[in-house]
C-alpha cells in the first residue's frame, strides 16, 4: 500500500514482501524504520512475526501449532479458553493436522481436552483417524481409537472406510490395529 500526503510516502509491507524490498537487510524483528532519501520521508512498517501471530485467535494459533508440531504453544493454548474443535477454511481441526503429519505429542495433548471431538470431518469427509490410517501413523491411530474415534466410519464422498484406506496404502500394521475394532 502506498499513500502520498503532504510530500510523505507511507509504504506498508507484509512479511512476504519485506525480503523483496529490503535495501538495508532489515529483518522482520524491526517494527518500524524511517528512511529519509532525496528530501522525502519513507515510513517502512514491518510487521514482526509475533505481531502477526497476535492477531490470530486462540483457535487459529492452536491449528498453526498443530501444523508446525509446536508442542509448547499447543500446551499453553490448551490451558486457555478456546474451542478445541475449531476448524480452518477446509474444516480441518488441529487434531486432523497433527494426525495427518504424525505429531503424536500434539495428538496426545489435544485428546486430553474434555471437549475434543475426535470424529470431526473436513470438507471431503476425512477424519483425524482416516488421515492417520492413510499415512500409516499407527501410534496416533491407537490414541485416537482410545479417545473414541469411529473406526467403522466410511468417507461419504468416496465410500472408503478407515480399514480400506490403510490396506490400500500397504499399512499392514495399521490394518492389524483396526481389525479388532
Amino acid at each position: 500500500l502506498v499513500h502520498m500526503s503532504s510530500g510523505i510516502i507511507l509504504m506498508n509491507f507484509s512479511n512476504s514482501h519485506v525480503k523483496s524490498f529490503n535495501p538495508f537487510n532489515y529483518t522482520s524483528m524491526f517494527s518500524c524504520k524511517f528512511l529519509v532519501l532525496l528530501g522525502l520521508t519513507f515510513v517502512l512498517l514491518f510487521v514482526s512475526k509475533s505481531q502477526a501471530a497476535s492477531s490470530l485467535s486462540n483457535e487459529d494459533l492452536l491449528i498453526k501449532a498443530a501444523k508446525e508440531n509446536d508442542i509448547r504453544t499447543a500446551s499453553i493454548l490448551m490451558g486457555s479458553s478456546l474451542d478445541v474443535n475449531a476448524t480452518d477454511n477446509k474444516y480441518r481441526t488441529a487434531l486432523y493436522h497433527a494426525s495427518s503429519f504424525g505429531y503424536i505429542e500434539i495428538v496426545e495433548i489435544l485428546c486430553l481436552h474434555k471437549d475434543i471431538d475426535v470424529n470431526v470431518a473436513d470438507e471431503y469427509g476425512h477424519t483425524a483417524l482416516m488421515m492417520a490410517a492413510f499415512n500409516g501413523h499407527t501410534t496416533i491411530a491407537s490414541v485416537l481409537i482410545n479417545a473414541g474415534a469411529n473406526v467403522e466410519r466410511a468417507n461419504p464422498v468416496d465410500g472408503f472406510t478407515i480399514l480400506m484406506l490403510a490396506a490400500s496404502h500397504g499399512h499392514t500394521s495399521m490394518v492389524s490395529i483396526l481389525i479388532p475394532h
